[in-house]
C-alpha cells in the first residue's frame, strides 16, 4: 500500500508566537496550537494544507487545513503587527509539514482539529479577584487611617463618602468596557441570524445546526412582530458571546449617557478617594 505521506524532519517545528488581542498561536511538536477566547485548540500537522501570510503587507497569518478536491479548507487567521514574525512563523510550519504526493486524497483537516479543555487553575496561582478586592480593602483603610492621623477631618469625611460612588461607578464602568469589546468583536467576525421565540426567551440556529438561546436587549427593535424576530450576532468562535442588534438612536443614546453621567461618577470618585490622600500627602 502506498503511503502518501511522509513526515518533513528537515525542518523543526517553530519557536516562533504569534499574537493578536484575543489569540495566541504557536507551535509544538507535531501541531500546532491556537488559544482564541478561552477556547484552545489543537491542529496537527496533518491537517494543515499551508500557512500563508494573508494580505500585502504581511501582518496576518492564515492557516489553511486539507479538504477534499474542490472543497475549501477550514481557515484559521490571527492578525500581528510584526511582519518579520508572520514570515518566519508561516516559513518554519511550511518546512515541517508532511510531504504529500501530487494527487493524494486529502483528509477535512477540520476533523483533525481538537478542542482542548479548560487550563485548570493550579492550588498556587493566584486569584485575581481576590486579589483586586483584597488590595482595594488595604488601600482604603490605609488612606484613612492616613488621613485621620494628619488631621485632615474634611478629606476623612470625603474618604468615607466617595467609596460609594468610586466603587459603583468602576464596576459600571468596566462592564461597559467589556460589552463594548464584545460588540467590537462580533463586529469584526460576527454572524448575523434571526433570534424568534422560544419558552419564555429567544433562541436561534448557529451555522452548525445547534440551538441557543439567547437575551434580547430591552433597546432591540425586532424585525417582525407576528411572530417576534430579532436580529442576533453571534460570534462562531465562540457561540455563546451573543448580541441583539441596535439601532443608532440607542447607541447615540447610550454614549451620551457613559459620557455625561457614567464619566462624572468615575471622576467624582476619584476626586473623593485617592485624591484626597495625594493632596494631603504631596500638595
Amino acid at each position: 500500500m502506498t503511503r502518501h505521506t511522509k513526515a518533513n524532519s528537515s525542518t523543526p517545528p517553530t519557536s516562533v508566537v504569534l499574537r493578536d488581542r484575543s489569540a495566541r498561536l504557536c507551535a509544538e511538536p507535531g501541531a500546532l496550537l491556537l488559544d482564541r477566547d478561552g477556547t484552545r485548540r489543537r491542529i496537527p500537522l496533518a491537517a494543515v494544507e499551508r500557512v500563508r501570510a494573508d494580505d500585502a503587507r504581511q501582518r496576518s497569518v492564515a492557516v489553511v487545513l486539507t479538504a477534499a478536491d474542490g472543497v475549501p479548507g477550514t481557515v484559521f487567521r490571527l492578525n500581528c503587527r510584526n511582519s518579520a514574525a508572520v514570515t518566519a512563523f508561516a516559513d518554519a510550519v511550511n518546512g515541517a509539514l508532511p510531504r504529500r504526493e501530487d494527487g493524494a486524497p486529502r483528509r477535512d483537516g477540520a476533523e483533525l482539529v481538537r478542542v482542548l479543555p479548560p487550563k485548570r487553575r493550579q492550588p498556587w496561582e493566584p486569584n485575581w479577584w481576590f486579589a483586586g478586592i483584597t488590595a482595594g480593602l488595604v488601600f482604603f483603610v490605609a488612606g484613612f487611617v492616613t488621613l485621620v492621623a494628619r488631621g485632615d477631618v474634611m478629606g476623612a469625611i470625603l474618604w468615607i463618602i466617595g467609596v460609594s460612588p468610586l466603587v459603583k461607578g468602576l464596576a459600571v464602568l468596566f462592564l461597559v468596557v467589556r460589552a463594548l469589546c464584545d460588540r467590537l468583536i462580533l463586529w469584526r467576525r460576527g454572524i448575523t441570524v434571526l433570534a424568534v421565540r422560544y419558552g419564555s426567551g429567544y433562541a436561534f440556529t448557529d451555522a452548525k445546526g445547534t440551538e441557543r438561546r439567547v437575551e434580547i436587549d430591552g433597546a432591540a427593535k425586532p424585525v417582525s412582530t407576528k411572530p417576534a424576530r430579532y436580529e442576533v450576532s453571534y460570534d462562531p468562535l465562540r457561540p455563546g458571546r451573543t448580541a441583539a442588534v441596535l439601532p443608532v438612536g440607542s447607541w447615540i443614546l447610550r454614549t451620551l449617557g457613559v459620557v455625561f453621567l457614567l464619566l462624572p461618577v468615575v471622576a467624582l470618585g476619584l476626586y473623593l478617594v485617592p485624591f484626597q490622600l495625594v493632596e494631603s500627602l504631596f500638595l
